[in-house]
């Protein structure tokens, strides 16, 4: 399960770092992020409604990333929010496997990924 500590719950750091936030993206997903003074990084993910209608598609698109998020945590560069949302449908539908290279990919081509 992915920690309470980890993730960015208040609405206030969401709306924050969407109007202050710096932005990384490519055809897939996008990172909105700040420094923050933690020794560890806050997670939060988007999937926006006009991109899955169905609650079912769009929870099983951020259970994914929580998921690679989790488990990689260790590698993951402490000291930020961040915010990591879905650009495109291909996500949906493809094994965990897959979904792990993409954002992997993606986070190591950030600067991200230690």
């Amino acid at each position: 399960m992915f920690s309470r500590k980890y993730r960015i719950t208040n609405s206030a750091d969401f709306d924050y770092l969407f109007q202050k936030g710096y932005l990384r993206s490519n055809s897939l997903f996008y990172l909105k992020f700040l420094p923050n003074k933690l020794s560890y990084s806050r997670f939060g993910f988007v999937v926006g409604v006009k991109l899955f209608k169905e609650a079912v598609k769009r929870n099983r698109v951020k259970r994914l990333m929580r998921e690679f998020v989790r488990s990689n945590l260790t590698k993951i560069r402490g000291g930020y929010d961040i915010v990591v949302g879905v650009k495109s449908r291909k996500f949906y539908g493809i094994k965990y496997e897959e979904a792990e290279k993409l954002l992997s990919a993606f986070f190591d081509n950030n600067n991200f990924l230690e």
